[in-house]
């Protein structure tokens, strides 16, 4: 794969050749607010997409990190800078179990995270880390710009879609909605930072295209996928696949912790045939657990074209290894 990195420049954009940014507020409920002080930068890696961009400047510089490994509308995100250290992050979380992309598993600390002005603020659980000199940093392992429509409606919707219906890139949250963003919000325990990105509509379409290109070497049916019967759906509980006795011995002893995107491949018989992990947190010891748990533990019915027969298809988390 050609691994590319490419600056945003497009209208919609703002630029700034240097950063303005608001005073802190002197009540602690007024946000603090931070004007761009860079271009939007795409990455096109090996394995993900990635946006980047820096607000403030001097010691409030904060750098904004929006990685996406999957199609849809979901994608991790680091926020990192001394601002930062003013929303009081935990550096351990209470533990309940590992922490994957399934409802109601996991309880601990959280940021509220908002794209406002238009959009929901959520509670979201975090990962404190740091990100070179910038420190410290606040990781997200799963994040949209706003609610779905309704989760609910979609799961019951494709469950009773119609054959060759589902297009497994479409994308629920729409190019209105990532116009009328405005800005990043970040509040905890009576402090909010605002990072000021302006509409998101050009990031986003960038970072859809970097997808369909990643998508060509996932290898995978590309055009039957816009068409499918059934995406490839888990047949087994995913909590079960990996639990704290899964933790790697080292990582407790070092106390490290890491937050980790995966794709499986799965195969027209439901079986897993490939892992791939994307790291987003500088924790090696995880990755072969974790593939190696999922490869024995998954179970899946496969996906169907549009004629309903079975296909090769692909399947997406992410894992939160967090320490008590």
């Amino acid at each position: 794969m050609i691994i590319r990195k490419i600056a945003l420049t497009a209208a919609g954009v703002t630029m700034v050749a240097s950063a303005v940014f608001a005073s802190a507020a002197s009540a602690k409920d007024e946000p603090q607010v931070l004007q761009p002080s860079s271009n939007w930068h795409l990455d096109y890696a090996e394995k993900y997409c990635r946006l980047l961009r820096t607000f403030g400047e001097g010691d409030d510089k904060v750098v904004l990190i929006m990685d996406q490994s999957r199609p849809g509308d979901a994608f991790s995100m680091t926020v990192a800078g001394s601002p930062v250290a003013d929303l009081r992050l935990d550096p351990r979380h209470q533990y309940r179990e590992i922490q994957r992309d399934w409802p109601g598993r996991f309880e601990g600390e959280k940021v509220e995270v908002r794209f406002g002005p238009g959009e929901d603020a959520r509670e979201v659980n975090y990962l404190k880390g740091e990100l070179g000199p910038y420190e410290p940093a606040v990781i997200f392992g799963s994040l949209t710009l706003g609610r779905s429509s309704s989760d609910e409606e979609d799961s019951v919707a494709e469950d009773s879609a119609e054959p060759g219906s589902i297009d497994f890139f479409a994308r629920d949250i729409s190019m209105e909605r990532t116009r009328n963003v405005e800005w990043l919000q970040l509040s905890r325990r009576g402090t909010t930072i605002r990072l000021a990105t302006g509409p998101m509509t050009v990031p986003i379409e960038g970072m859809q295209a970097c997808m369909e290109e990643l998508a060509l070497h996932w290898d995978i049916d590309v055009p039957a996928h816009r068409t499918l019967s059934r995406v490839a759906e888990a047949a087994n509980n995913p909590a079960t696949w990996i639990g704290p006795q899964d933790y790697p011995h080292g990582a407790i002893m070092s106390g490290a912790q890491a937050v980790l995107n995966y794709r499986l491949t799965i195969g027209a018989d439901g079986k897993p045939t490939d892992c791939e992990i994307v790291r987003f947190t500088n924790a090696t010891d995880f990755d072969a657990v974790s593939c190696k748990r999922m490869m024995q533990r998954a179970e899946f019915t496969p996906a169907l074209d549009a004629q309903g027969q079975p296909i090769k298809s692909v399947e997406f988390g992410t894992i939160m290894f967090q320490m008590p």
